[in-house]
């Protein structure tokens, strides 16, 4: 098995390490899958603290300059790892600390033990020199038996899709419901309403969300998910994406489906499953 990828673009590694570092607050495991067309870095659910079903789609041609990867087969062409999502952050702490990062390196090694090379070139002191840094992450390569346990959830048909305000705008109002209540309602309605609801003993607070984008309508009029608030709470603040665009779904059987569009052709999906399974 082969793997190499290059990032170049200094939005895409802000990006990637934002990614990274969103998954890491929701998880202790990281799993990163490199597929020929994607790469999928998700929060290793066996592991993860929190119950949320989080993971970035990134496809190859809209963020990697260059990418090239060799896996188990022909007829099982991915390369599943699973690494500490601390060491993956820490490795990738290099772009945080200059904005002049000439591109981002990742390449699967075998140095005694298996391991993604994490390297970063950044300016030297000395004129129209670079200054590399290298980081080796400990990395599992997953066996092709094991590969159930890390694929993605399959999910049910989710027939109204409708947009939602930016992260920026929900942080604060879910921080504050969740202090008055463990659990929030999600309704959607097919006439462009999302709306976030809160009732205790002592209160009811709401926050209607109209005329929003219409993505799919759906059969429905209506559907609605009690979810935890903690859950929701977490995914909106540990989001350093404040002002990308989101989409929030509904699935009849009860699962709520947050995306939040990083850039154009990749998407971080979070979801969240009812309070009342």
């Amino acid at each position: 098995m082969k793997f190499r990828a290059v990032i170049r673009g200094s939005g895409c590694m802000r990006d990637f390490l934002n990614i990274v570092t969103t998954l890491s607050k929701c998880g202790r495991d990281v799993i990163f899958n490199a597929r020929p067309d994607s790469v999928i870095v998700a929060v290793n659910v066996d592991s993860a603290l929190t119950g949320l079903q989080l993971w970035c789609d990134i496809d190859r041609e809209a963020f990697f300059d260059e990418y090239s990867m060799q896996g188990l087969s022909d007829t099982h062409n991915e390369i599943i790892l699973e690494m500490k999502s601390a060491s993956f952050v820490r490795a990738l702490s290099g772009i945080s600390r200059t904005t002049s990062s000439s591109f981002v390196k990742l390449k699967l090694m075998n140095k005694n033990m298996a391991s993604l090379c994490v390297e970063i070139e950044v300016p030297s002191s000395v004129p129209s020199r670079s200054c590399p840094i290298s980081h080796d992450v400990p990395v599992t390569v997953v066996s092709r038996k094991e590969w159930n346990r890390y694929k993605l959830p399959r999910l049910p048909d989710f027939e109204m899709i409708l947009g939602v305000p930016s992260v920026k705008f929900f942080k604060h109002i879910i921080e504050t419901m969740k202090t008055s209540s463990p659990i929030i309602e999600v309704c959607t309605v097919k006439d462009g309403t999302v709306s976030f609801i809160m009732e205790s003993t002592m209160a009811k607070i709401s926050c209607h969300c109209r005329d929003q984008a219409v993505h799919c309508e759906g059969s429905q009029e209506e559907l609605s998910c009690k979810i935890e608030s903690k859950r929701l709470a977490l995914f909106l603040t540990n989001s350093p994406f404040i002002s990308s665009r989101m989409r929030c779904s509904i699935s009849p059987d009860h699962l709520v489906r947050f995306e939040v569009e990083v850039q154009k052709k990749v998407i971080m999906t979070c979801i969240i499953p009812s309070s009342c399974d």
